[in-house]
């Protein structure tokens, strides 16, 4: 929940672009890691580890499908996220950043827990168990959509004292 407002004041600072790549490089980094981990699980215990070995390799092997929802929508969610926060500001200018914050991550947000709980869970627990699980997580982060607000404003006015006006000019 915190990615939302992070991209978000990297799109307010210095654009949309710098906040994309963001999420490229979260992406790249997260792909790596599972790449190491399934190398990790494939190593040989310590022979002093030899009962946790089978908890860890369980951990880290036995959740492809939750790896996979996670990337898919954390990497969609958030481009989404970057393109309607920067759509609402074209619209707006510099005036309602509440609005450029909220809206992008509401919607976003509804992306990201729709596909996240469909690839992870679908078909693995009865559909209306599924969708509780659905509109449960994103009430709370419509939740910390709204409490995160005033941090946003805080951190961007933060960022605007302390940087050079030439620094902090929005590239699409």
């Amino acid at each position: 929940a915190l990615t939302f407002p992070a991209t978000d004041i990297v799109s307010e600072i210095w654009g949309g672009k710098r906040a994309r790549n963001l999420v490229y490089g979260g992406v790249c980094t997260y792909v790596i890691t599972m790449i190491l981990l399934s190398i990790a699980t494939q190593l040989p215990a310590p022979t002093y580890w030899a009962e946790q070995d089978a908890a860890y390799s369980l951990l880290f092997t036995s959740a492809p499908r939750t790896l996979v929802a996670s990337l898919t929508a954390m990497s969609i969610s958030q481009l989404l996220d970057i393109s309607l926060y920067n759509w609402i500001r074209g619209k707006t200018g510099n005036k309602f950043l509440w609005l450029r914050n909220n809206g992008s991550t509401l919607i976003s947000q509804a992306v990201d827990t729709v596909l996240f709980y469909t690839i992870a869970f679908y078909g693995l627990m009865p559909n209306e168990a599924l969708f509780s699980l659905l509109i449960g997580n994103y009430l709370l982060k419509i939740v910390f959509a709204a409490v995160d607000t005033p941090l946003v404003y805080a951190v961007i006015a933060w960022i605007k004292k302390d940087t050079p006006e030439s620094t902090t000019q929005p590239q699409k």
